[in-house]
């Protein structure tokens, strides 16, 4: 599984009495820390933190350069009413049968990873995301 970090800081980058260039990218720094303690600053786009609702004490996973927000376990409350149910059973059966899938939150790989008296579980090996199913 990915190394999950946590926001601890967001600034707004200082472009002095000149102000931002015209034409560029609104970016911030943001710091991220690991579980170990490492710090991380880099500068993303701001766009990107609001389209997630990445604030200070978001956890997120950092992916080729780019920041994901860890959505916190379960998958199916996650999507909501967004998803396309007949799909989804469609995509849990084969699940079933050993396939596996590309996790739509990060691009990891979706397999089975338990099943026991008719309860199923699924989980990303890549990010957070999970789902339990109890249907035969």
């Amino acid at each position: 599984m990915r190394e999950k970090y946590k926001v601890t800081e967001i600034c707004e980058l200082d472009f002095g009495c000149e102000g931002r260039p015209e034409g560029m990218e609104d970016l911030v720094q943001v710091r991220l820390c690991s579980a170990a303690g490492e710090d991380i600053i880099l500068q993303v786009p701001d766009a990107g933190l609001y389209e997630q609702d990445i604030t200070e004490g978001s956890e997120v996973f950092l992916m080729d350069g780019k920041l994901k927000k860890a959505l916190g376990n379960d998958w199916i409350e996650k999507c909501g009413g967004k998803m396309d149910a007949q799909g989804f059973i469609r995509q849990m059966e084969r699940l079933k049968t050993g396939e596996t899938t590309v996790c739509p939150f990060c691009g990891g790989m979706v397999l089975m990873t338990a099943a026991e008296n008719g309860k199923y579980k699924f989980s990303c090996d890549s990010c957070d995301m999970y789902f339990i199913s109890e249907c035969r």
